[in-house]
């Protein structure tokens, strides 16, 4: 190295271009060496200023070298020399002026040219296009045909780069194209590349086809423009169809080559074409392992493809740089890696890697929940050193970060420090108050919103319509809804799902239905939405089960979320013939394998009566979740087996799965039926000391005062009450007032109904246990002023009612009904058990009846109870010895427990009753509930 550098100093003649970059480019002399070779050239003007070579490498080096001032300097000496005028010399001035970055000074060098050559015009065109000035480029180009000058190759393939910056400019490039057709450029290569990569970028890849297939002799570098072509308008089927056709031609495939079938295959997401194309890149892989294109290609294609182990594996072979990092970092973002996401963006840090705006978004993206929060921070503090967090898509990026972190503190400090929002500022803003459950500070923003002069857009009402499913905000989706309708926003599938959604979800079923029918378009989303809608309303589960069927017709077939909804009105409807043929259906489909849908299969065999199915079903699960083991407990709890509840919980523990706070309330509730008060106890206890990770619930007291005072320990469950960390609601007094009745407290259900009628006055629950209770205790007059109140205040008991599933329908009853077809039939079975229920010592329990009537109407009414008209219906529609699922809307009636016991040993029929409280399941006699529920 010091003899180049000796003899570039000593030496008569200048070391050539190459010869300098080699001696004194590595070195960082450059700047220097040009220096002392000007002195040197002012020691002996006469001799070596005239020497063109010497200014003309002396310029080479200087467009190297993009120095500016120093070229200028050389300008100056070969003006004082009056070579500037040259078309040799002027040529490499422009050069000089074009490499260093200053196009007004090659322009001026150009003007005072006396001839200018197409090379020259050249230089200019191609020097615009690249700095994205694409209208100067065609300017010059026409002036150069003005001029006279024929354009060459090299004039072509510069305007039509030009041309490849701006989609705009399709039809010039056409035109240029049509200038070029017949002549001998048109083959060129270099030309007929540049027209594949014009056409590509300008979104016609028809012309580049045709231009592709008149190349008689493809090289690769065609094949590549190509490929590039397709993959970048998104038609990577076609690219990956050229590759092959590429190689079926014998030529080799290179590092280009490789990353745009890459690309391609990465958007494609067809795994066997990945598979096929994989083995081709395997292939050549270790000619490639140290560029890093090539390994950021592969690292996305294999993310793609779904195998990270892979993709690290690419990622990790080379050294680590900042575009290859942050497509890592993408794509376990991707896959909700979060963790392996922060711990590359950590490396990153401690590796010195300085950060862009675009790792910056993606580690951005990998923040998520209170872990990314400090790492969200940092990267906001890498954004405001290079200034990027003033940017608007920072800013929102930011906002989601910090909602998603559980910081909305801080995203909406950023929200409002962004000096300009557009409309995915406030979208953003108002999802992260949604994720946070400030739903009517949303809505607040999304009317501030408009007020800015920020239009609404459809994800601005995707966002805010769920923030309107309860049935309380129904009217603020409604006006939600007129607002979409009045904006003139076209509607689409998305939209409509969403309203759809936000209706079925305040049980607007008439309105779901209205929205469902007017849709031009449904997809997946649609069908399940509105079969969830009615799956939602016990009363409208046919329905659901209707839209399921119809749902095939229509060519769509079920998907997790259909046989979860479709099961859940099977379970609501106790339809067990329906939801076993609906298992049969998953079992088909693969998709019993699938924990969610394992788990509705569980429920539903439990809320139709089968608790042997249901516990087969829980068998069958390799890792149930803690949901298939809540599931399990609550239906042996609402079965009234107390014993196997506990056994379950017991074991749950021992195999590790840690129970949550749902699970403590089948458990305590299921002791409380069981009349296991100890044990109920004991388990509340555990749930304050030995699980600090559960926060006890207001369902959780509910059940303790359930406990205590079902058991009769009334004075207890007033003491538990007052030292509760909770007020006293509707749900406590009910429970109460529920407690004192069984126990023939009268005073305390008076002061726990007197709460009621103040807290529910419109419910009537509270006049009908407290009358009854009266009623028993011999207080007749007292019972008859509480009925007289209910008249007064126009109080309405709510209507009882029962239904059956008979033959895959579901048929309803109400007290005292008469509509069904069969209803001769049904009364003539009624009297018919009556006498059979009489002989075998039955008594109507007519102390329990509202109505100031004799005891022989009260008697009459009491046969037409809703349970008891489903009852004899299911009895002469099903073969002798089929059991029968009753679901009752309200609690058993006393009467009716007592005779449906009667009724199950005459008959003998299984009768499994499901009222709003427990399981009832009634054969020979006896009750499973052992009378005490």
């Amino acid at each position: 190295m010091l003899s180049q550098l000796q003899q570039a100093r000593t030496g008569y003649h200048l070391l050539s271009h190459i010869s300098i970059h080699r001696a004194l480019g590595s070195s960082g002399s450059l700047d220097s060496w040009l220096k002392r070779r000007l002195k040197w050239l002012d020691e002996d003007p006469q001799q070596r200023q005239g020497d063109t070579r010497i200014y003309a490498d002396l310029l080479d080096v200087v467009a190297d070298s993009r120095s500016l001032d120093l070229g200028k300097e050389v300008h100056a000496r070969i003006c004082k020399s009056a070579m500037d005028r040259g078309p040799f010399m002027g040529d490499l001035l422009v050069r000089m002026y074009v490499d260093c970055g200053s196009l007004i000074d090659a322009k001026a060098c150009f003007d005072r040219m006396p001839v200018q050559d197409a090379l020259t015009w050249a230089r200019l065109i191609r020097a615009h296009g690249q700095i994205g000035d694409s209208e100067q480029a065609l300017h010059l180009f026409r002036s150069m045909q003005l001029e006279g000058v024929a354009p060459v190759n090299r004039n072509f393939v510069a305007v039509l780069g030009a041309c490849s910056a701006d989609p705009e400019l399709l039809e010039e490039g056409r035109r240029i194209h049509g200038v070029l057709r017949g002549t001998a450029m048109e083959s060129d290569h270099y030309v007929s590349t540049t027209l594949l990569h014009m056409y590509g970028k300008c979104s016609s890849v028809e012309d580049a086809r045709k231009v592709f297939d008149g190349i008689r002799h493809k090289r690769v570098v065609e094949w590549n423009a190509m490929i590039t072509a397709y993959a970048q308008q998104d038609h990577h089927e076609q690219a990956i169809q050229v590759f092959y056709a590429m190689l079926l031609e014998g030529v080799k495939a290179e590092r280009i080559t490789f990353i745009g079938v890459l690309d391609a295959c990465s958007k494609l997401k067809d795994l066997e074409v990945a598979k096929l194309v994989k083995l081709c890149v395997e292939e050549r892989e270790h000619d490639h392992l140290h560029d890093s294109s090539f390994a950021t290609a592969l690292v996305n294609f294999y993310g793609s493809c779904g195998d990270l182990e892979q993709a690290f594996r690419a990622f990790s072979r080379h050294r680590l740089e900042l575009i290859l990092a942050t497509a890592m970092i993408t794509q376990y973002t991707q896959r909700e890696r979060w963790d392996e996401a922060l711990e590359l963006f950590k490396v990153m840090l401690l590796e010195g890697v300085k950060l862009d705006r675009i790792a910056c978004m993606a580690v951005l993206n990998a923040c998520s929940g209170p872990r990314g929060l400090e790492e969200g921070r940092i990267i906001h503090g890498f954004m405001r050193e290079i200034r990027f967090d003033r940017h608007v898509n920072a800013g929102n990026a930011l906002i989601n970060m910090y909602g998603k972190c559980g910081s909305l503190e801080e995203a909406v400090e950023v929200f409002r420090s962004m000096q300009h929002r557009d409309v995915i500022s406030w979208n953003t803003i108002i999802a992260a108050h949604g994720q946070h459950s400030q739903h009517p500070e949303a809505l607040h923003l999304l009317h501030l919103m408009q007020l800015d002069g920020v239009k609404a857009d459809k994800i601005s009402f995707v966002n805010a319509l769920p923030l309107c499913a309860t049935s309380e905000a129904l009217a603020k989706g409604r006006m939600i809804h007129s607002w979409i309708v009045e904006s003139g926003i076209k509607a689409d599938v998305m939209l409509d799902n969403a309203i759809l959604d936000m209706y079925g979800s305040c049980k607007s079923t008439d309105d779901a239905s209205r929205v469902f029918r007017a849709m031009k378009v449904r997809d997946q989303v649609s069908w399940n939405a509105m079969i969830t809608a009615y799956a939602a309303q016990p009363r409208l589960s046919s329905e659901a089960l209707l839209l399921f069927q119809q749902m095939q017709l229509h060519g769509f077939m079920p998907d997790v979320i259909s046989f979860v909804a479709a099961l859940s009105a099977c379970a609501a409807q106790a339809s067990l013939a329906e939801g076993k043929l609906l298992h049969d259906r998953i079992r088909e489909t693969g998709l019993e394998s699938n924990m969610t849908v394992a788990n509705a299969v569980l429920n539903m065999y439990a809320k139709s009566g089968t608790l042997v199915l249901a516990r087969k079903m829980f068998g069958k699960m390799p890792l149930p979740d803690v949901i298939s083991w809540n599931g399990m407990i609550s239906a042996f709890a609402q079965h009234g087996h107390a014993d196997q509840v506990l056994r379950f919980f017991r074991r749950m523990n021992h195999e590790g799965k840690l129970p949550n706070d749902v699970t403590f309330v089948s458990v305590v509730s299921a002791c409380s039926h069981g009349g296991l008060v100890k044990d109920g106890v004991q388990l509340f206890v555990s749930l304050l000391h030995d699980f600090p990770t559960i926060s006890p619930r207001a369902e959780h007291y509910y059940c303790m005062v359930d406990l205590i005072a079902r058991a009769g320990k009334l004075d207890a469950a007033e003491k538990f009450i007052a030292a509760a960390p909770l007020k006293p609601d509707r749900v406590i007094h009910s429970t109460m007032l529920g407690a004192s009745k069984v126990h023939k407290d009268v005073e305390r259900a008076r002061k726990s109904a007197e709460h009621l009628m103040e807290l529910t006055p419109d419910r009537s629950a509270a006049y009908v246990v407290l009358s009854n209770l009266y009623d028993e205790v011999g207080k007749k007059d007292e019972g008859a002023k509480i009925r007289r109140l209910m008249y007064e205040k126009n109080i309405r008991k709510e209507p009882a009612f029962s239904s059956i599933a008979v033959k895959r329908r579901v048929h309803e009853f109400f007290t005292g009904d008469t509509t069904n077809a069969r209803t001769p039939e049904i009364l003539e079975e009624l009297e018919r058990l009556s006498l059979e229920m009489a002989k075998a010592g039955y008594t109507p329990d007519t102390t329990l009846m509202l109505h100031d009537v004799g005891d022989e109407q009260k008697k009459r009414l009491l046969s037409y109870h809703s349970e008891k008209l489903a009852i004899a219906f299911g009895l002469i529609s099903t073969a002798p010895g089929t059991s029968l699922r009753i679901i009752k809307n309200l609690r058993v009636c006393g009467d009716c427990h007592t005779a449906t016991k009667f009724i199950s040993k005459i008959t003998g029929r299984e009768i499994v009753v499901r009222d709003s409280h427990r399981f009832h399941h009634f054969d020979n006699g006896t009750c499973s509930c052992g009378d005490y529920w």
